[in-house]
Formats: C-alpha cells, sequence, structure tokens
C-alpha cells in the first residue's frame, strides 16, 4: 500500500500532480507542481496486470507511488491529480475502478485520472494535438485521435494475436525462423548461433527445454530482441526481415487510424523502446507509410508517455500550460 508521509519537508507548494507511466517492463512515476518543476520521481519493476499479474502490478504502482512521494518530500494529502496510464483500462474508463479503489483509501484527496498507457502516449508524443501514435516496446499498439477528441485503436491485440514488431513479437520472430534454418525449411541466419550461445547450448535441439521448462514473462522474451536487432545491424537477412514486416505492420495499422479519423494530412508519431533500434524499424516504416499514406507525416515524438500523463493531469485542473512540459522533461531525465 501506498504509506503516508510522517517526516516530511515543508513545502507551500499549490496544485501538485502525480503522473504515472506504467509499463511491461518499468514503471515511471513523477511528482510535480503545474508549472512542471519535477520534485521527486522513481522507477521500479512492471505494473502492467497482463504481464505480471494484478497483484503484483498493484504492489509495484503503489511502491513506485510512495517513493516518488517520499523523494519528493511531500505528503499524499499534497496530490490534487493524478493520472495513471496502464494497459488494461479502455478508453471508456472500464477497468479503472480496481486500480482507484486500491489506490483511494491513501490518496483520498486526490482526483485520480486512470488511463489507457497508449492515450498518454499519444498525448506525450503529439503534445495534446490530433494525429496518431504508434506505440512499440514490450507489445504494440496504434491509438489515433481527432480534433473533437475522437479515438481510434488499431491493433493492441496481445502476443498471442498481434503486438506487431514489438520486443516480444521479434523475439519470438527470431525464435521461429532460427527454428526454421535449423531444420533446414527456412533460410540460414546468424539467428541460430545468437541463440546457442545466448543460451549456451552446444546443439539447437536442446533449446526447447531453455525456452519451455520456465514460461518466461513479456518482458523475460522481449529481453532477446537486442540480440536480434544487433543480428540485423550486422546484416543478417532474416533479422532484418523481422524488423521489415514488423515495421510494415505498424505502419499498416496507423493508416487505418488516420483513415478512420478522417485525418489528411496526418501527423504520425512513435513511442517506445523497440524505435531506440533507430533506422531498423523507422526506414521501412517510413517508406510502407508513405506508400499507404501520402499525407502522412512521421516525427518524432514531442514528449514522453510520462509527461503526457503529467498533461493530461494539467487539463483536469483546467490548465493548459504546455510550456511547463519541457520543465517536467527535464526533471524527468535530470
Amino acid at each position: 500500500m501506498v504509506h503516508k508521509q510522517h517526516d516530511t519537508r515543508s513545502r507551500n507548494i499549490d496544485g501538485l500532480v502525480l503522473a504515472v507511466d506504467a509499463g511491461a517492463t518499468h514503471t515511471r512515476t513523477a511528482v510535480a507542481n503545474i508549472g512542471g518543476r519535477v520534485f521527486g520521481k522513481s522507477l521500479v519493476g512492471p505494473a502492467n496486470s497482463y504481464a505480471v499479474g494484478e497483484l503484483r502490478a498493484l504492489e509495484n504502482l503503489e511502491d513506485g507511488i510512495w517513493q516518488a512521494l517520499r523523494r519528493a518530500g511531500v505528503r499524499a494529502s499534497q496530490i490534487s491529480v493524478a493520472v495513471i496510464g496502464t494497459a488494461g483500462v479502455d478508453y471508456d474508463g472500464s477497468g479503472a475502478a480496481r486500480i482507484t479503489h486500491s489506490l483511494r483509501c491513501e490518496l483520498p484527496k486526490t482526483q485520480i485520472l486512470v488511463k489507457a498507457d497508449a492515450l498518454i502516449a499519444l498525448e506525450g508524443a503529439l503534445s495534446g494535438d490530433p494525429g496518431v501514435v504508434i506505440v512499440c516496446g514490450t507489445g504494440s499498439i496504434v491509438l489515433g485521435k481527432d480534433s473533437s477528441g475522437k479515438l481510434a485503436k488499431v491493433g493492441g491485440w496481445g502476443p498471442l494475436m498481434g503486438d506487431e514488431a514489438s520486443a516480444q513479437w521479434v523475439s519470438r520472430e527470431a525464435l521461429r525462423r532460427a527454428a526454421l534454418a535449423a531444420d533446414g525449411t527456412g533460410p540460414a541466419t546468424s539467428l541460430v548461433r545468437c541463440l546457442l550461445n545466448r543460451y549456451k547450448l552446444h546443439c539447437f535441439d536442446r533449446i526447447i527445454d531453455a525456452v519451455y521448462k520456465h514460461p518466461m514473462t513479456p518482458a523475460e522474451l522481449g529481453a532477446l530482441a537486442p540480440m536480434v536487432s544487433s543480428a540485423a545491424e550486422q546484416g543478417d537477412e532474416v533479422a532484418r526481415d523481422i524488423f521489415r514486416v514488423g515495421a510494415e505492420a505498424l505502419a499498416s495499422q496507423a493508416a487505418q487510424a488516420a483513415a478512420r479519423l478522417e485525418l489528411e494530412p496526418v501527423k504520425v508519431s512513435y513511442q517506445g523502446s523497440m524505435f531506440h533500434t533507430g533506422t531498423l524499424l523507422l526506414k521501412p516504416l517510413r517508406s510502407r507509410l508513405h506508400s499507404l499514406a501520402p499525407q502522412a507525416r512521421l516525427i518524432a515524438p514531442a514528449f514522453s508517455p510520462l509527461a503526457g500523463a503529467f498533461l493530461l493531469a494539467l487539463r483536469a485542473k483546467g490548465i493548459n500550460h504546455l510550456e511547463s512540459l519541457d520543465l517536467f522533461q527535464r526533471g524527468c531525465h535530470a
């Protein structure tokens, strides 16, 4: 549970807000004022119930909030608005009640807003403007918004039905294509050797034990993705094709979101750890997007999902201080 503060520094601060980005790998939390000054922040484990289960997700969420409050030296009662972006929450607010209830006893005076993780990513990437965001980290999803606030979601079906180009998907594709190469039914690839080295095996047949003996969490499976990107950067055509196929799927989803909302021209941005691979993902994404939606403009994200949560907190207070986002983001990265 979130612990109440007893020994805190005195602060004459009005309008403190709490922003949370509850991911499948990490949970980022920040306490700031409406001007964007960050007083405390934390980084803890995943608070995505699909990744680690509901109980552990709530424990990590509350631990991250407690740490940020403690480092800020403020009491929970000083927080006026808290915005939490997480998976499992729909855009009509369904799925938010369990989190709100869990936090209510410890944040009794706080307006608690639980939002979809893709929504805070969209708000941050485009500074609140209409457009489309492609979120691609442990999982993947595409979300668009028009000028009236209407939303359109494409993808986001999870690891069994989608998550194209995500860390999980890239890792699973690497395992599948390496198995095809080992069988001789697919093209040769250095991924076979990479996986043997990764799991300290002498024979690829033994990889079944490594993969299936202890079921991997989404984050553990996704941890193979850097190995795949490294192989791609070194010229492995199979690894490069994995990124191409994933990127083209994301481009199709982004074009579909824009079409549903009749956004033309449209700004398309992106968020998530898989875009740290740079041109491996962005080059085929840009090319495919241009062919499907020539009026689309792919742009780098303006701000992080955590800053998107902060922006939604400001809006909840009736404030539109976009200049506060710069200070907030710098404070989060300091």
